[in-house]
């Protein structure tokens, strides 16, 4: 039966159709076992009246054949009147479809409805289940994030607390009795310990801009990169110009002069350059 069907032969009722079909079922449930019980109640007072032999074994042959009898009959009954509901359903409580589905069958509260099948309502409709269902997977998703947030924030917790607990003791100083001797011995080492924090923090934040510095140097071209001289190599060049001006040689590297010199080394160069390198060790 079509949901539509159903509903409005429930609505015109008053109370679902299987509600009839089961009470019908129930009446005649009833009266099979009434007669069932009138059955056994018969045969144990004919057996007390007219029987012979054993009682109790006709007692107990009875009470077997009324259970068997009760099984047939149930069992008839029920086969029957699963028919009797298809039936019912189908052919008494019911209303063709197409009538139903064209609007000529309504109820008397339904007369001013107008039934209208609308295409891009439906699209409409459509959409927005579909907008809807999205919204749905959002907000579930945004909920798993927040917990792996709220599991990620309790651990952070638990860490500052620990972290509270070392710096209490570290308030606490040297006199603290929780701390080993080891321990003792270490705070003191590092006492003042505000002092000492903030010379670590200076530091770190200087090799965190020198390390800055040089990945911006080595990011770009190496071959270009000019390197600052150091303070040791000034002074180094420094001497060594004032020396090569002294023995009359040019200071500049990329003079043609030098190539020549290179290309004809005397006595008298080894001695300069001894004195060179002597002067540069003092």
């Amino acid at each position: 039966m079509d949901y539509r069907v159903n509903a409005l032969v429930t609505e015109h009722l008053g109370f679902p159709a299987t509600v009839v079909i089961d009470d019908v079922i129930n009446a005649v449930n009833e009266i099979m076992y009434k007669c069932v019980a009138a059955m056994d109640t018969f045969l144990s007072e004919r057996t007390d009246k007219f029987g012979a032999g054993d009682k109790k074994i006709i007692s107990e042959e009875i009470q077997i054949g009324t259970a068997k009898l009760e099984t047939l009959l149930e069992s008839n009954v029920d086969k029957n009147f699963d028919k009797f509901e298809l039936y019912a359903l189908r052919n008494i409580f019911t209303i063709p479809q197409t009538l139903v589905e064209q609007g000529y069958v309504r109820l008397k509260h339904h007369s001013d409805v107008a039934v209208v099948s609308d295409d891009s309502e439906a699209a409409a409709a459509d959409e927005r289940i579909q907008n809807l269902i999205k919204k749905i997977n959002q907000e579930l998703t945004v909920r798993k994030i927040i917990r792996v947030q709220v599991v990620k924030a309790k651990k952070i917790i638990a860490l500052l607390r620990k972290f509270q607990a070392c710096i209490s003791a570290l308030e606490a100083g040297p006199n603290n009795d929780l701390l080993s001797p080891e321990a003792k011995t270490a705070l003191k080492s590092i006492s003042p310990v505000d002092q000492t924090f903030h010379f670590l923090i200076t530091q770190v934040d200087d090799l965190i801009r020198q390390a800055h510095h040089l990945h911006d140097l080595f990011s770009g071209d190496i071959q270009s990169t000019e390197f600052p001289l150091s303070s040791r190599d000034r002074y180094i060049q420094m001497k060594s110009s004032k020396l090569l001006e002294r023995v009359g040689l040019p200071s500049s590297p990329g003079d043609t002069a030098r190539a020549k010199i290179d290309n004809a080394i005397s006595s008298t160069d080894l001695d300069i350059v001894n004195a060179i390198r002597e002067s540069i060790e003092k």
